[in-house]
Protein backbone atom coordinates (compact mmCIF):
# COMPACT_ATOMS: atom_id res chain seq x y z
CA UNK A 1 0.00 0.00 0.00
CA UNK A 2 2.68 2.49 0.81
CA UNK A 3 4.21 1.43 -2.73
CA UNK A 4 1.15 2.58 -4.54
CA UNK A 5 0.83 6.14 -2.35
CA UNK A 6 4.28 6.80 -3.08
CA UNK A 7 3.79 6.07 -7.21
CA UNK A 8 -0.18 8.14 -6.66
CA UNK A 9 1.43 10.82 -5.45
CA UNK A 10 4.82 11.00 -7.65
CA UNK A 11 2.05 11.13 -10.55
CA UNK A 12 0.83 14.83 -10.78
CA UNK A 13 4.83 15.97 -10.25
CA UNK A 14 5.95 13.66 -13.13
CA UNK A 15 3.10 15.18 -15.34
CA UNK A 16 4.45 18.38 -14.54
CA UNK A 17 7.82 17.89 -15.16
CA UNK A 18 7.50 15.81 -18.37
CA UNK A 19 5.36 18.28 -19.75
CA UNK A 20 7.59 21.24 -19.32
CA UNK A 21 9.99 19.40 -20.86
CA UNK A 22 8.06 18.26 -23.69
CA UNK A 23 7.28 21.35 -24.05
CA UNK A 24 10.69 23.06 -24.10
CA UNK A 25 11.75 20.33 -26.41
CA UNK A 26 8.67 21.20 -28.82
CA UNK A 27 9.67 24.80 -28.36
CA UNK A 28 12.92 24.01 -29.91
CA UNK A 29 11.87 21.80 -33.12
CA UNK A 30 10.10 24.89 -34.03
CA UNK A 31 12.44 27.14 -33.38
CA UNK A 32 14.90 24.97 -35.50
CA UNK A 33 11.85 24.00 -38.42
CA UNK A 34 10.60 28.05 -38.80
CA UNK A 35 13.35 30.37 -37.60
CA UNK A 36 16.52 28.95 -37.98
CA UNK A 37 18.67 30.95 -35.42
CA UNK A 38 15.91 32.01 -33.04
CA UNK A 39 16.64 31.72 -29.52
CA UNK A 40 13.38 30.56 -27.79
CA UNK A 41 14.29 31.67 -24.65
CA UNK A 42 14.12 35.26 -23.27
CA UNK A 43 15.58 38.26 -21.94
CA UNK A 44 17.23 38.57 -18.30
CA UNK A 45 16.11 41.59 -16.29
CA UNK A 46 18.20 44.71 -16.21
CA UNK A 47 18.98 45.24 -12.71
CA UNK A 48 19.49 48.80 -13.33
CA UNK A 49 16.62 50.14 -15.57
CA UNK A 50 12.81 49.90 -14.90
CA UNK A 51 9.49 50.31 -16.88
CA UNK A 52 6.25 50.20 -16.37
CA UNK A 53 4.19 46.52 -16.92
CA UNK A 54 1.19 45.13 -15.56
CA UNK A 55 2.02 41.43 -14.03
CA UNK A 56 -0.17 38.88 -12.67
CA UNK A 57 1.38 36.24 -10.31
CA UNK A 58 -0.55 33.64 -7.65
CA UNK A 59 -1.30 34.76 -4.06
CA UNK A 60 -2.50 32.31 -1.02
CA UNK A 61 -4.23 30.17 -4.18
CA UNK A 62 -5.34 33.25 -6.19
CA UNK A 63 -4.26 34.83 -9.15
CA UNK A 64 -4.09 38.89 -8.34
CA UNK A 65 -3.25 41.51 -11.21
CA UNK A 66 -1.42 44.45 -10.83
CA UNK A 67 0.89 47.27 -12.00
CA UNK A 68 4.10 47.37 -11.46
CA UNK A 69 5.61 51.05 -11.92
CA UNK A 70 9.19 50.12 -11.28
CA UNK A 71 9.64 46.24 -12.73
CA UNK A 72 12.62 45.18 -14.55
CA UNK A 73 13.11 46.05 -18.16
CA UNK A 74 14.38 43.36 -20.48
CA UNK A 75 18.49 43.04 -21.45
CA UNK A 76 18.43 41.81 -25.25
CA UNK A 77 19.88 38.73 -26.38
CA UNK A 78 21.95 38.73 -29.70
CA UNK A 79 19.43 38.09 -31.45
CA UNK A 80 16.44 39.94 -30.35
CA UNK A 81 15.54 43.35 -30.80
CA UNK A 82 14.40 45.87 -28.02
CA UNK A 83 11.31 47.39 -28.60
CA UNK A 84 9.41 50.47 -27.26
CA UNK A 85 5.77 49.76 -27.14
CA UNK A 86 3.17 51.56 -28.31
CA UNK A 87 0.31 49.05 -28.67
CA UNK A 88 -0.72 45.64 -27.17
CA UNK A 89 -4.01 43.89 -27.60
CA UNK A 90 -5.69 41.48 -25.59
CA UNK A 91 -6.65 38.41 -26.65
CA UNK A 92 -9.12 35.54 -24.86
CA UNK A 93 -5.96 33.45 -24.25
CA UNK A 94 -4.24 36.07 -22.22
CA UNK A 95 -6.62 35.93 -19.75
CA UNK A 96 -7.36 32.31 -19.43
CA UNK A 97 -4.06 31.71 -18.76
CA UNK A 98 -4.22 34.47 -16.23
CA UNK A 99 -7.67 33.18 -14.52
CA UNK A 100 -5.94 29.62 -14.52
CA UNK A 101 -2.28 30.42 -12.67
CA UNK A 102 -3.33 28.80 -9.95
CA UNK A 103 -3.39 25.82 -11.67
CA UNK A 104 0.17 26.19 -14.42
CA UNK A 105 3.33 25.21 -12.77
CA UNK A 106 5.82 27.71 -13.36
CA UNK A 107 8.21 25.71 -15.11
CA UNK A 108 5.66 26.12 -17.76
CA UNK A 109 4.45 30.10 -17.18
CA UNK A 110 7.19 31.87 -14.67
CA UNK A 111 5.40 34.22 -12.73
CA UNK A 112 5.18 36.85 -11.65
CA UNK A 113 4.62 36.97 -15.32
CA UNK A 114 3.38 39.81 -17.59
CA UNK A 115 0.57 38.68 -20.33
CA UNK A 116 0.03 39.70 -23.49
CA UNK A 117 1.37 38.31 -26.62
CA UNK A 118 0.15 40.65 -29.60
CA UNK A 119 2.97 44.00 -29.79
CA UNK A 120 3.79 47.00 -32.18
CA UNK A 121 6.09 48.73 -31.30
CA UNK A 122 9.84 50.92 -31.97
CA UNK A 123 12.94 49.24 -32.11
CA UNK A 124 15.15 51.38 -29.79
CA UNK A 125 17.77 48.43 -29.52
CA UNK A 126 19.36 45.85 -31.73
CA UNK A 127 21.14 42.65 -30.65
CA UNK A 128 24.59 42.20 -31.69
CA UNK A 129 23.84 39.06 -34.52
CA UNK A 130 20.72 40.87 -35.69
CA UNK A 131 20.83 41.34 -39.21
CA UNK A 132 21.08 44.48 -40.80
CA UNK A 133 17.70 44.61 -42.63
CA UNK A 134 16.45 45.97 -38.76
CA UNK A 135 17.72 49.15 -37.87
CA UNK A 136 16.43 51.13 -34.58
CA UNK A 137 13.43 53.23 -35.84
CA UNK A 138 11.91 50.70 -37.55
CA UNK A 139 8.02 50.31 -36.76
CA UNK A 140 7.17 46.92 -36.43
CA UNK A 141 4.69 44.52 -35.51
CA UNK A 142 5.45 40.58 -33.22
CA UNK A 143 3.38 37.90 -31.37
CA UNK A 144 5.58 37.03 -28.43
CA UNK A 145 6.36 33.75 -27.16
CA UNK A 146 3.82 32.60 -24.19
CA UNK A 147 5.45 29.50 -22.65
CA UNK A 148 9.02 28.71 -20.44
CA UNK A 149 9.14 33.34 -20.26
CA UNK A 150 7.79 35.47 -17.64
CA UNK A 151 7.96 38.52 -20.47
CA UNK A 152 4.38 39.70 -22.41
CA UNK A 153 3.82 42.66 -24.22
CA UNK A 154 1.57 44.78 -21.71
CA UNK A 155 4.95 46.92 -20.29
CA UNK A 156 6.89 49.79 -21.67
CA UNK A 157 9.50 47.57 -23.71
CA UNK A 158 9.61 43.62 -24.74
CA UNK A 159 12.49 41.83 -26.18
CA UNK A 160 12.12 39.74 -28.85
CA UNK A 161 13.88 37.71 -31.80
CA UNK A 162 14.30 39.43 -35.03
CA UNK A 163 13.21 36.20 -36.64
CA UNK A 164 9.20 37.00 -34.71
CA UNK A 165 8.90 40.55 -36.06
CA UNK A 166 7.22 41.94 -38.73
CA UNK A 167 7.98 45.77 -40.50
CA UNK A 168 5.07 47.69 -40.60
CA UNK A 169 5.36 51.09 -43.14
CA UNK A 170 3.13 52.72 -41.40
CA UNK A 171 3.17 56.50 -39.35
CA UNK A 172 2.42 56.21 -35.97
CA UNK A 173 -1.27 57.55 -34.95
CA UNK A 174 -1.07 61.02 -33.55
CA UNK A 175 -4.56 61.52 -32.79
CA UNK A 176 -7.29 59.00 -31.51
CA UNK A 177 -9.78 60.87 -34.02
CA UNK A 178 -6.66 60.42 -37.06
CA UNK A 179 -9.44 59.10 -39.79
CA UNK A 180 -6.84 58.98 -42.39
CA UNK A 181 -7.36 55.38 -43.66
CA UNK A 182 -3.94 54.38 -43.22
CA UNK A 183 -3.18 51.51 -41.09
CA UNK A 184 -1.89 52.96 -37.44
CA UNK A 185 0.36 50.54 -35.46
CA UNK A 186 -2.17 50.51 -32.89
CA UNK A 187 -4.11 48.56 -35.70
CA UNK A 188 -1.28 46.57 -36.49
CA UNK A 189 -1.59 45.26 -32.86
CA UNK A 190 -4.55 43.68 -32.90
CA UNK A 191 -3.07 41.14 -35.99
CA UNK A 192 -0.65 38.56 -34.99
CA UNK A 193 -2.14 36.08 -33.34
CA UNK A 194 -5.43 35.97 -35.20
CA UNK A 195 -3.59 36.59 -38.50
CA UNK A 196 -1.37 33.29 -37.60
CA UNK A 197 -3.88 31.56 -36.52
CA UNK A 198 -6.16 31.88 -39.79
CA UNK A 199 -2.97 31.65 -42.20
CA UNK A 200 -1.45 28.18 -40.61
CA UNK A 201 -4.92 26.95 -39.95
CA UNK A 202 -5.66 28.06 -44.17
CA UNK A 203 -2.76 27.10 -45.26
CA UNK A 204 -3.39 23.00 -44.63
CA UNK A 205 -6.01 23.01 -47.00
CA UNK A 206 -4.09 25.26 -49.25
CA UNK A 207 -1.29 22.70 -49.65
CA UNK A 208 -3.95 19.88 -49.79
CA UNK A 209 -5.02 21.27 -52.91
CA UNK A 210 -1.82 21.68 -54.49
CA UNK A 211 -0.67 18.60 -53.61
CA UNK A 212 -3.21 16.61 -55.25
CA UNK A 213 -4.28 18.75 -58.33
CA UNK A 214 -0.44 18.37 -59.77
CA UNK A 215 -0.55 19.32 -63.43
CA UNK A 216 -3.22 21.83 -62.48
CA UNK A 217 -2.89 25.87 -62.04
CA UNK A 218 -2.22 25.86 -58.40
CA UNK A 219 -1.15 29.39 -58.01
CA UNK A 220 -5.05 29.84 -56.51
CA UNK A 221 -5.48 26.60 -55.37
CA UNK A 222 -8.80 27.70 -53.17
CA UNK A 223 -10.25 30.71 -54.93
CA UNK A 224 -14.06 30.19 -56.15
CA UNK A 225 -14.59 27.07 -54.00
CA UNK A 226 -16.76 28.06 -50.70
CA UNK A 227 -15.94 28.63 -47.22
CA UNK A 228 -17.97 28.74 -44.10
CA UNK A 229 -16.33 30.62 -41.18
CA UNK A 230 -17.90 29.99 -37.59
CA UNK A 231 -18.22 32.81 -35.34
CA UNK A 232 -17.14 36.03 -38.04
CA UNK A 233 -17.61 39.21 -35.86
CA UNK A 234 -15.16 37.22 -33.58
CA UNK A 235 -11.30 38.27 -33.77
CA UNK A 236 -10.56 34.95 -36.02
CA UNK A 237 -13.61 35.37 -37.87
CA UNK A 238 -13.15 39.06 -39.01
CA UNK A 239 -9.33 38.01 -40.40
CA UNK A 240 -10.49 34.61 -42.07
CA UNK A 241 -13.53 36.45 -44.15
CA UNK A 242 -11.24 39.21 -45.69
CA UNK A 243 -8.22 37.05 -46.17
CA UNK A 244 -10.30 34.07 -47.43
CA UNK A 245 -12.18 36.10 -49.59
CA UNK A 246 -9.59 39.06 -50.81
CA UNK A 247 -6.06 36.49 -50.57
CA UNK A 248 -7.37 32.95 -51.35
CA UNK A 249 -10.55 34.17 -53.56
CA UNK A 250 -13.11 32.18 -52.14
CA UNK A 251 -16.72 32.47 -51.46
CA UNK A 252 -17.61 33.35 -48.24
CA UNK A 253 -20.52 32.39 -45.70
CA UNK A 254 -20.39 32.78 -41.93
CA UNK A 255 -21.95 32.72 -38.63
CA UNK A 256 -22.99 35.75 -36.31
CA UNK A 257 -26.24 37.70 -35.00
CA UNK A 258 -28.10 39.97 -37.21
CA UNK A 259 -26.47 43.25 -35.86
CA UNK A 260 -23.02 41.98 -37.35
CA UNK A 261 -24.59 41.31 -40.87
CA UNK A 262 -23.64 44.56 -42.01
CA UNK A 263 -20.38 44.75 -40.78
CA UNK A 264 -19.17 40.85 -41.88
CA UNK A 265 -20.70 41.96 -45.48
CA UNK A 266 -18.22 44.89 -45.76
CA UNK A 267 -15.33 42.68 -44.97
CA UNK A 268 -16.13 40.33 -47.78
CA UNK A 269 -18.59 37.99 -46.59
CA UNK A 270 -21.15 36.96 -49.29
CA UNK A 271 -23.41 35.07 -46.54
CA UNK A 272 -24.45 36.29 -42.98
CA UNK A 273 -26.40 33.68 -41.41
CA UNK A 274 -28.19 34.38 -38.02
CA UNK A 275 -27.28 32.01 -35.16
CA UNK A 276 -29.88 32.99 -33.23
CA UNK A 277 -32.55 31.86 -35.70
CA UNK A 278 -31.44 29.75 -38.70
CA UNK A 279 -29.56 26.57 -38.21
CA UNK A 280 -26.52 26.86 -40.57
CA UNK A 281 -26.78 23.48 -41.70
CA UNK A 282 -29.92 23.95 -42.86
CA UNK A 283 -28.33 26.70 -45.60
CA UNK A 284 -25.26 25.76 -46.16
CA UNK A 285 -24.55 22.42 -48.02
CA UNK A 286 -21.45 21.03 -50.21
CA UNK A 287 -19.10 23.34 -49.11
CA UNK A 288 -15.29 22.69 -49.27
CA UNK A 289 -13.92 24.39 -46.00
CA UNK A 290 -15.45 24.86 -42.71
CA UNK A 291 -13.10 27.01 -40.41
CA UNK A 292 -14.43 26.38 -36.81
CA UNK A 293 -12.95 28.50 -34.07
CA UNK A 294 -16.04 26.96 -31.92
CA UNK A 295 -15.73 23.37 -32.25
CA UNK A 296 -17.01 22.20 -29.19
CA UNK A 297 -19.99 23.75 -30.09
CA UNK A 298 -20.17 23.20 -34.41
CA UNK A 299 -18.42 20.02 -34.82
CA UNK A 300 -21.23 17.76 -34.58
CA UNK A 301 -23.30 19.26 -36.35
CA UNK A 302 -21.13 20.20 -38.72
CA UNK A 303 -20.11 16.68 -39.59
CA UNK A 304 -23.55 15.07 -39.12
CA UNK A 305 -24.87 16.59 -41.68
CA UNK A 306 -24.26 17.57 -45.59
CA UNK A 307 -22.24 21.19 -44.96
CA UNK A 308 -18.90 19.93 -46.21
CA UNK A 309 -17.98 17.69 -49.21
CA UNK A 310 -16.99 14.33 -49.09
CA UNK A 311 -14.08 15.99 -50.01
CA UNK A 312 -14.12 19.11 -48.03
CA UNK A 313 -11.91 20.34 -44.96
CA UNK A 314 -13.10 20.75 -41.53
CA UNK A 315 -10.48 22.86 -39.48
CA UNK A 316 -10.54 23.28 -35.93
Amino acid sequence: MVKLLTVITLVPVLLAVTAAFVMRQSSSTTVRRFAGTMDPFHAKKDPTETMRAVLYDVKDGVSRLYLDPSAPRPVIKKRQLLIKVVASSLNPVDFKFKRNAPLVPSLIIPKPKIPGLDVSGVVVERGEEVGSEWAVGDHVVAMLPLLMTPWGAFAEYVAVDASLVARVDVPIRQHTDDESGRMSLEDAASLPLVGLTVFQALQKAVDYERRNHQGADTSAPLQGKKILIQAGAGGVGTFAIQYAKHVLGMHVATTASTGKSDFLKSLGADIVIDYRSTNFEDVIKDYDVVLDAMSWLYEARTLSSSVLKPSGHYIR
